[in-house]
């Protein structure tokens, strides 16, 4: 059988997650059955503007999201936190390594070109790209929760519990404008 794979840093797990489990949901049911389902959190070495949470966080937003999807299809899922390398032509192996793929023939979705081409053209990998149908991302989820808009009709329900946690939206507010402030120092110097 044939296992899925989905790696992304869900930086606050939206509602263009759940469009992609379902893909993968149909994918399942209508092309080819899949045995499990892999979700790799791609991590960054360091909390920041552009990931205020950590793996650990990012896998506490995901994995009640995933795991209602390959429960739909009957499937287990498993996850791993995958430490950045920036490099693509070992980022494959690097992934194979943290989830000790064996020979099984593995399908990798995903929406963001970058992260297709590094599986590309490797044996074992076939890649789906993933229909971005609803133009929500979470870079503009992380903007407008920093801003202290309400993004509950965007986002799972198990995520906005998580999103309500004392002092949440505070550090990701801090965190966006430090890192603007940031920006405009390297853009102008004194």
């Amino acid at each position: 059988m044939t296992q899925g794979l989905v790696v992304g840093r869900f930086q606050i797990v939206g509602n263009q997650h759940v469009d992609m489990l379902e893909q993968i949901v149909d994918y399942h049911r209508c092309v080819q059955p899949l045995s499990l389902l892999n979700i790799g959190i791609g991590i960054a070495n360091q909390v920041d503007g552009r990931n205020p949470f950590s793996g650990t966080e990012c896998l506490e937003m995901i994995r009640p999201v995933a795991d209602e999807y390959a429960g739909i299809i009957g499937v287990p899922t498993r996850y791993r936190l995958i430490p950045d390398i920036n490099d693509s032509h070992h980022y494959a192996a690097h992934v194979a390594e943290h989830f000790a793929f064996a020979d099984e023939p593995v399908v990798v979705f995903g929406e963001n070109e970058y992260l297709l081409g590094c599986f590309r053209n490797k044996p074992q990998y076939s890649v789906v790209k993933v229909k971005e149908r609803l133009g929500q991302h979470s870079t503009d989820l992380r903007k407008l929760y920093g801003a202290g808009a309400d993004i509950s009709g965007r986002i799972p329900e198990s995520v906005q519990a998580f999103l309500e946690r004392d002092g949440t939206r505070k550090r990701v507010a801090f965190l966006l404008s430090y890192d603007q402030s940031r920006e405009a120092e390297i853009a102008c110097p004194s």
